[in-house]
């Protein structure tokens, strides 16, 4: 499922780098992710 996630990323282009960067941003800091990942419901 995991690795689905990242194909798909790929794909996405220019908006995969603030994906991504929100996704730094959940295993950096957990807490604070939960507030956008409510959301952000794609990954």
């Amino acid at each position: 499922d995991e690795k689905k996630s990242l194909a798909e990323i790929g794909k996405l282009g220019e908006v995969t780098k603030q994906r991504i960067s929100q996704l730094m941003e959940e295993w950096k800091y957990p807490r604070r992710a939960s507030g956008w990942r409510k959301h952000e419901s794609k990954f």
